[in-house]
């Protein structure tokens, strides 16, 4: 549990963006690595936020007056959006941008009261253990679904997430990580860290 309430200019700008809005989103990427830890570990290049499939037509309206891209998945190009008919399995990422703002949206599908991992659909979390709440009511997903992300290529940072996590995880949240890593990363460095 975060001891200290982070405050960055990056959480108050999405808390300002969102501010009006109806549908729910969480914080994702580093930051939710961050929210977990309670303190700012690191520079974050950008804001991720989690929204589910079925608010991706709240999120075009919500955002009507920004320029609304949808990344086309293996093809590293974007594909500019109109409707929500345009942002169907597999594309899951919008990339959001007005003036100097810059949002990524990783929209996320979930069934029966499970979220689904879209590189494995056969690893799910519950629904009710994929979102944290942060002492300043601040939605962020849970760290062992983010670390699972960014197992697949690690960068700096994302070892440096994991590092600063581990601590942070407990023992159920290790569980789950390590069983995901098993089916999709076996041979991550990770796995043996999560003992």
């Amino acid at each position: 549990m975060p001891m200290d309430v982070v405050k960055d200019p990056q959480l108050e700008r999405i808390d300002a963006i969102m501010n009006d809005c109806t549908f729910p989103w969480s914080i994702a990427g580093g930051w939710s690595i961050d929210l977990t830890i309670g303190r700012k570990t690191r520079e974050h290049q950008d804001m991720d936020i989690v929204v589910f499939r079925e608010y991706v037509q709240d999120v075009l309206n919500y955002f009507s007056d920004w320029q609304v891209g949808v990344v086309i998945p293996g093809e590293h190009r974007l594909e500019v959006v109109i409707d929500k008919n345009q942002v169907e399995l597999p594309r899951y990422c919008l990339h959001l941008q007005h003036e100097q703002d810059f949002v990524e949206v990783l929209i996320t599908d979930h069934a029966n009261d499970q979220v689904i991992y879209r590189r494995n659909p056969s690893i799910t979390i519950p629904l009710q253990d994929f979102i944290r709440i942060d002492s300043m009511n601040r939605r962020y997903v849970t760290p062992e679904w983010q670390l699972l992300f960014k197992a697949k290529s690690p960068r700096e940072c994302d070892r440096q997430d994991f590092i600063n996590a581990l601590n942070y995880l407990d023992v159920t949240q290790k569980e789950w990580l390590r069983h995901a890593l098993m089916k999709t990363h076996a041979s991550s460095e990770w796995v043996d860290l999560l003992w």
